[in-house]
């Protein structure tokens, strides 16, 4: 029994035990997806009636299947771009970007992609170099634990998350050399919606 006035965290929490302690199978559908990925050992995803995806949370945060499920669990960015091969090295390259990628079934150079990143999965370095982009700040939100950073990688406005960071100053109009680990980039199949 729950008593009065427990925060929706620990009321999550409290829920999630009493569910693992008795053992049983809970159907849970939040209209939250950070309450999904907390509440869940398996998360079964659905668009126009179709499973996307069915993963465990880790799974279906960190490895997408498709375009819907990155923007749907956690906020990606979600950018056009071409598979091209530069020097035996897989890209994706847009206007004014390109970032090394692994290798998938399937996909060639000269394929039309949508590629996935979330905003935490960018490294911001101090000078630019080979693997880097220039990324410029339109504007930035800090609430204690992260900077949200919004900005520009060529004309696609991406949203970096820095988390932890000791950093002050980032500022409007600044730029800022960062790259990403082709693990974190999914990319799929061209949607022309976007």
């Amino acid at each position: 029994r729950a008593r009065a006035g427990k925060s929706r965290v620990e009321m999550q929490e409290e829920l999630r035990s009493s569910q693992q302690q008795v053992g049983i199978t809970t159907v849970f559908v939040p209209h939250d997806q950070e309450e999904a990925l907390t509440m869940s050992d398996t998360i079964l995803l659905m668009n126009d009636g179709h499973i996307e995806q069915w993963d465990d949370p880790w799974t279906m945060y960190n490895k997408p299947a498709s375009v819907f499920a990155s923007g749907f669990i956690g906020k990606a960015n979600i950018l056009n771009g071409k598979l091209a091969d530069q020097n035996g090295a897989l890209k994706v390259e847009g206007p004014g970007w390109s970032f090394k990628v692994d290798e998938k079934e399937n996909f060639k150079p000269g394929d039309a992609v949508t590629m996935a990143i979330r905003g935490e999965h960018f490294c911001i370095h101090p000078e630019p170099g080979p693997e880097t982009v220039s990324f410029k700040i339109k504007d930035t939100v800090f609430t204690g634990n992260v900077y949200k950073i919004n900005g520009f990688i060529g004309p696609d406005e991406v949203q970096l998350v820095v988390l932890n960071s000791n950093e002050a100053g980032y500022a409007p109009g600044q730029e800022l050399a960062v790259s990403a680990n082709p693990q974190y980039i999914h990319y799929y199949a061209r949607l022309e919606t976007i």
